[in-house]
């Protein structure tokens, strides 16, 4: 068992922040063991026609973009190659069905416009019901271990037979990162569990890597087994790691000794936070350098993460990209495509070849610059919210940016904070919600709403132009609480307020539901029809305004879960222009 560094639970999850692949250390400092200044070959296979790639997240977009307009703008941007992160596994050996269809649908459609490599990338492997980057992993000496690698194994069949029209299989990513691979117990700062070594991060990865190439191949002789990508966000050294896996499997001890038993392909994220150069050329020379002094100097490399995090400089990150392209062109024979991380920012991540949906969805200059090195001709501006586009009686809340006082950002149960307004009011939606830890009185360890009904909850949306506005539509949930017979997580006090400024308010509406006016249903109801359940409207004088808040004051004052614990739950919130 791994040593521990004081007597804390060894079961405790690491509490770590998600570090983004395209941002961190430069590739220059981690390392440089092969002399890279021999210019390598080009591998058999490799075809750079398909090196312009993107990376779209759909785990972080679902509920934010439709999949006609996702696959648009790819292909506008001449994305010749695309690696999509759908986050389909639910557990182990399940999958969200709305992540599923959409998986289905986002590849027949790229495929449909032109895009023909499509590389779907599993994050995260199942251990003790955690799945996805941070899951922690069990110690190669626990008895548990081949347990996890046949949970592994039965969760890579269970993909590869939904989408047997998948190509190219990526299971896995940054594993030589002690954040995205870890012993449980393991934590960023002050840990009470040693993190793996590189030899056993290389022995869990090889591990990983023989499973999943059995059962992919199993199923497929042409499908492509890529490995996961080695990563520096915090300087790691990949040298060492790649160094370390080829040792691993020539040691024959791992399921093989053949490097064709592990994978096709081997991966990477070219780190670079300044302009790509000469310097950064030969650091990833280096990297295959080693693949050619392991007598594997005809596999092909995919750059699968490569991105410049920031607004600061956005046209001079726009010409590094630019940059970065013609380098790997011309220097990286060994490279069949390098992926743009990422195709939309997110929050305070400013990574985007565009604008986050709710951002407007507008290319940034790297977008722009992105599709003209491409050859990508299409409208990058297609889905860009027009001032004029709107009429009396249309909503003008979809899509548009939005903060709240809380939100439950788990799109798998159906809620997060982009689902208060996508335009759909029949699933998908927003919840009041407060992660374990962050509030004092929060205990559980899934979180849970507010501690008292009077307290505030409030959504707020931020229109691209100043708007003459009249109504404020709310859709509440169907489901009955089979508990109290009610409509779950009906706001009782609703207030509708508008600013200039986002900073001065003013109210302008309000509506209050008295817990007479509740229906209540009969026992075996747990559903209603639409019908039965319509919108709420909270009218008031036109005003023209660029900010509307929406506040329940009073949230549902019942709730089937536990007691003391209170939420407000929508589908959807529309603002309507008068």
């Amino acid at each position: 068992m791994r040593k521990m560094k004081n007597r804390l639970l060894a079961g405790l999850l690491a509490a770590v922040m998600l570090l983004m692949c395209g941002c961190g250390t430069d590739l220059q400092s981690t390392g440089n063991p092969t002399d890279p200044t021999q210019a390598p070959t080009e591998p058999a296979g490799a075809d750079q026609a398909y090196l312009y790639g993107v990376n779209y997240v759909d785990a972080r977009m679902s509920d934010r973009i439709a999949v006609n307009q996702a696959v648009n703008l790819i292909t506008a941007l001449g994305a010749k190659s695309a690696r999509l992160n759908p986050g389909v596994v639910e557990t182990g050996t399940t999958m969200f069905e709305s992540a599923k269809t959409r998986l289905h649908s986002m590849h027949s459609s790229l495929i449909l416009s032109g895009v023909e490599q499509i590389i779907v990338e599993i994050p995260g492997l199942p251990m003790d019901g955690a799945i996805g980057n941070l899951a922690p992993y069990p110690d190669l000496e626990d008895d548990e271990y081949l347990a996890f690698l046949d949970e592994v194994e039965a969760m890579v069949e269970m993909l590869v037979t939904e989408f047997p029209e998948v190509e190219y299989w990526q299971i896995g990513n940054l594993f030589n990162v002690d954040t995205f691979l870890h012993p449980l117990g393991w934590k960023e700062t002050n840990s009470p569990v040693d993190g793996f070594t590189m030899e056993e991060k290389a022995q869990l990865t090889v591990d990983i890597m023989y499973r999943t190439m059995r059962v992919v191949r199993a199923k497929s002789e042409t499908a492509t087994v890529i490995m996961p990508g080695m990563g520096a966000p915090n300087g790691e050294d990949m040298a060492a790691y790649l160094t370390e896996v080829y040792n691993q499997i020539k040691t024959g001890e791992r399921g093989s000794d053949k490097i064709e038993d592990f994978m096709d392909a081997l991966a990477w994220h070219p780190n670079t936070t300044a302009a790509p150069d000469q310097s950064w050329v030969d650091a990833n020379n280096a990297l295959y350098a080693i693949a050619q002094s392991n007598g594997d100097g005809d596999r092909v490399v995919y750059l699968t993460e490569m991105g410049f995090d920031g607004t600061e400089n956005a046209a001079q990150q726009a010409q590094w990209i630019t940059d970065a392209y013609k380098l790997v062109a011309e220097k990286m024979p060994y490279v069949e495509s390098m992926h743009y991380y990422r195709l939309f920012n997110d929050g305070e991540e400013a990574f985007g070849l565009f604008n986050e949906p709710r951002g407007g969805f507008g290319p940034t200059e790297k977008g722009k610059d992105f599709q003209t090195a491409a050859g990508g001709s299409g409208d990058l501006e297609r889905f860009v919210i027009k001032e004029d586009q709107y009429s009396s009686g249309d909503n003008v809340a979809i899509s548009v940016p939005t903060r709240a006082s809380s939100s439950c950002e788990h799109p798998g149960w159906g809620w997060s904070l982009s689902g208060i307004n996508n335009g759909t009011t029949e699933h998908a939606g927003w919840s009041n919600y407060y992660e374990f830890g962050e509030k004092p009185w929060v205990t559980s360890p899934t979180g849970g709403g507010s501690n008292d009904y009077n307290s505030p909850e409030w959504v707020e949306f931020q229109l691209p132009y100043a708007w003459e506005v009249n109504k404020v539509i709310l859709w509440p949930r169907n489901d009955v609480d089979p508990d109290h017979h009610q409509i779950m997580a009906m706001p009782r006090w609703t207030v509708v307020e508008v600013s200039d400024d986002g900073v001065n308010w003013t109210e302008v509406g309000e509506l209050k539901i008295a817990e007479s006016d509740m229906k209540t249903y009969p026992d075996d109801v747990l559903f209603v029809d639409r019908s039965e359940n319509p919108p709420l409207e909270i009218s008031f004088d036109a005003v023209t305004t660029r900010y509307v808040r929406v506040t329940f004051k009073q949230l549902s004052t019942k709730w089937q879960h536990s007691e003391g614990s209170y939420f407000v739950q929508l589908l959807e919130i529309e603002i309507i222009m008068a």
